[in-house]
């Protein structure tokens, strides 16, 4: 039970332990995009797809507060649970998925019974991102490499039964008998959180593939019950107050991640290289009396008896045994009760991948100002294809830097032309009124605009010609006020999209497609301790 002097403590001890920065882990940008990206596919409208976006994160961001270890260790210890971090054997990754699958379709169909469509997304976020952390902490790439005559695999968990030596990072780093079996950081361990580690791409297709299917499978379970349900979560209508709470809880996962420093971090939103330590405390400052209740409160429902919070508690429903049959997902055991089957879901996409190789400022003449007047630029890009905008990462005081961007998007293997959009920007931090808008075009106009031929890839547009591979880049630079050159390549890959191989277990179906400051709990679920969400980096390896 949540009491009031533990929540008076709470606050205060966050008063003063607020800014701590978190643990590594995939990366908030991944998180993100992943999420935006398949419950965009399936319908899903802007504020529904942004509460889960926003829980996402939040798993991330309370699992790294070290004052809520303290004052409200049960919560912590559960947050810890929702990583898939320190599953040794494949006994141990199988007892996990079968009690974190039986916890989740008791969850979400009892979210449905109650008619709750805005707990359904709150238990989407937080599910989602544990499946997602499961093929980034873990060694599933290494052990399941792309079929001959395909670019990527994208066989989940659910589709197979080649599980043999599949097993997960140890994190904290310091509990692990050696860097190999660690979680690691950006430079050693098991992980593949960013673009910095190697293997990330594939990780990554990997979790976007599974993250298609657990959403078809949750729409499944709450459907089983209640297909209006369904319909309110995916259609969900906040309030004007409640998009401004969501808005300002997507722009701290975004500020937080971006500028987090200090114990080694030096940014967490798509790799290394954005930390800014004055605006991260600033920001967690911010962030500490913002107003976001209705999305933290699922964290921290204050409730009058600990049965109640083990069944209602949105952390509980998914980590803590239930006489309804949760299970404890601490315990290293297989499931009491049936396993329910998730379904194999077709994949049928190409990846689109567009990696920036270098930018660089240009020389400017003797009466010419630099990109950034008063010293070195710091970039940052955003790259659109096929119609979805993707933020990349900044790198604070650099002229130069090699190979900083990874941007994908996956589009339906039968399309032939996909349209990619490309601004530079200089980061202008809290001290100056904008950023600046970089040149990279020789033309008129600052950005570059093309068509990719997925079939021979070919560029049409701004850049013209065949640019695929990362030993063959263009390279482009702008000639006007705040300058700069850029060389990347564009390319279609080949995703795998075999059927599973387990027994038939897993029956094959289509994805349903939608028509279209205040009190002290507040306090606590506002995110008072500055964190990051647990995505975890490792050396790149080339697409």
């Amino acid at each position: 039970m949540v009491k009031k002097y533990a929540r008076k403590g709470l606050l205060a001890a966050t008063v003063l332990l607020g800014l701590v920065p978190a643990a590594q882990a995939f990366d908030t940008g991944p998180h993100q995009d992943l999420t935006r990206e398949v419950l965009s596919e399936i319908g899903f409208n802007q504020d529904a797809n942004e509460t889960v976006q926003l829980e996402n994160w939040l798993t991330d961001y309370y699992t790294n507060q070290p004052v809520l270890k303290k004052v409200l260790p049960s919560i912590s210890h559960s947050l810890d649970q929702l990583h898939f971090d320190g599953l040794a054997t494949t006994s141990r990754v199988d007892h996990y998925w079968q009690r974190f699958t039986v916890n989740s379709k008791i969850a979400f169909q009892e979210a449905a019974r109650n008619k709750d469509s805005f707990r359904i997304l709150v238990l989407l976020g937080m599910s989602l991102h544990a499946v997602q952390d499961f093929y980034t902490h873990s060694n599933w790439v290494e052990t399941h490499p792309a079929p001959s005559g395909f670019d990527y695999a994208t066989v989940t968990w659910f589709d197979t039964n080649k599980r043999e030596g599949v097993r997960t990072g140890i994190y904290p780093n310091k509990d692990a008998p050696s860097r190999e079996v660690a979680h690691g950081d950006y430079t050693f361990g098991m992980n593949h959180d960013s673009q910095s580690r190697p293997e990330y791409h594939r990780a990554y297709t990997f979790a976007y593939a599974a993250s298609r299917q657990w959403v078809n499978q949750v729409r499944a379970w709450v459907t089983e019950i209640d297909a209006n349900e369904w319909q309110a979560a995916q259609n969900q209508s906040l309030t004007d107050s409640e998009r401004g709470q969501l808005k300002a809880g997507l722009e701290a996962a975004y500020r937080i991640s971006e500028w987090v420093t200090a114990e080694g971090n030096d940014g967490h939103w798509k790799g290394k290289g954005s930390g800014s330590g004055p605006e991260f405390y600033a920001k967690g400052a911010a962030w500490m009396v913002t107003p976001c209740e209705k999305f933290t409160r699922p964290f921290f429902t204050p409730v009058p008896s600990e049965d109640y919070i083990n069944k209602y508690n949105c952390v509980f429903a998914l980590t803590s045994r239930h006489e309804d049959g949760r299970q404890d997902l601490g315990v290293d055991a297989p499931a009491t009760v049936e396993v329910p089957k998730v379904a194999h879901i077709p994949i049928k996409k190409q990846m689109i991948v567009v990696r920036a190789t270098e930018i660089k400022e240009l020389p400017v003449g003797v009466f010419e100002l630099k990109i950034d007047s008063g010293g070195i630029a710091d970039f940052y890009a955003k790259i659109t294809i096929d119609g979805m905008m993707l933020l990349e990462n900044t790198y604070q005081n650099k002229e130069r830097v090699v190979d900083p961007w990874d941007t994908f998007k996956f589009v339906d293997d039968s399309k032939e032309r996909v349209d990619i959009h490309i601004e530079v920007w200089d980061e202008d931090l809290p001290f100056k009124t904008s950023d600046d808008h970089c040149d990279i075009n020789p033309g008129d106009k600052e950005d570059l605009d093309m068509t990719l031929n997925t079939r021979n890839q070919e560029l049409s547009g701004d850049v013209r010609g065949i640019f695929d591979n990362h030993d063959k880049p263009w390279g482009e630079g702008g000639n006007k006020k705040n300058r700069a050159f850029m060389k990347a390549y564009c390319c279609s890959r080949k995703l795998a999209d075999l059927p599973p191989d387990n027994n038939g277990e897993q029956a094959s179906v289509t994805v349903a497609k939608a028509s279209a400051g205040p009190a002290i709990l507040s306090l606590l679920a506002l995110g008072i301790v500055g964190g990051v969400v647990r995505f975890r980096p490792q050396e790149r390896g080339r697409l």
